[in-house]
């Protein structure tokens, strides 16, 4: 009993180490130029007094999100890697009709959709409290931005 509580003991302290190996971005600007950066996209998040966007990046095949208060990252959240036939959005999404740019998805893509449907996981931004929440999220519509009819 003694050697198990140890082992989990080991086993959370080495998780707690893999989601801090990008807190050295908080307080930085321009992380899209950061080594290693295959690709990236940013989400306008809120303007309502700061410019507030998230940055998603492809880090060394790493999905980092990166919360960015006028371009300076306040918060980083490590997020699930984009497998064949997924993609990462925001900005231009619904949930119940209502729009939520504070929402990060995780989305199914289909061949030549006009709007994402399928979603996978969710995230919500609190950029006051500088955190990702992974919420639950049935049904949402996000804009699929590069749709060619």
């Amino acid at each position: 009993m003694r050697f198990y509580i140890i082992l989990c003991g080991v086993f959370l302290i080495s998780e707690s180490v893999l989601a801090n190996d990008y807190q050295y971005l908080i307080g930085k600007s321009d992380v899209r130029n950061l080594e290693g950066v295959k690709e990236h996209t940013g989400i306008l998040v809120s303007d309502e007094s700061n410019i507030i966007g998230v940055t998603i990046l492809n880090h060394k095949g790493n999905i980092i999100l990166a919360l960015e208060v006028d371009d300076i990252v306040v918060a980083v959240y490590e997020a699930p890697p984009e497998n064949n036939g997924t993609l990462y959005t925001g900005g231009l999404c619904w949930v119940d009709g209502e729009r939520r740019p504070d929402i990060i998805f995780l989305v199914k893509v289909g061949e030549r959709n006009q709007d994402f449907t399928d979603i996978i996981k969710a995230w919500k931004v609190d950029a006051k409290s500088k955190i990702f929440s992974e919420i639950q999220v049935t049904k949402a519509r996000c804009v699929n931005d590069v749709y060619v009819d």
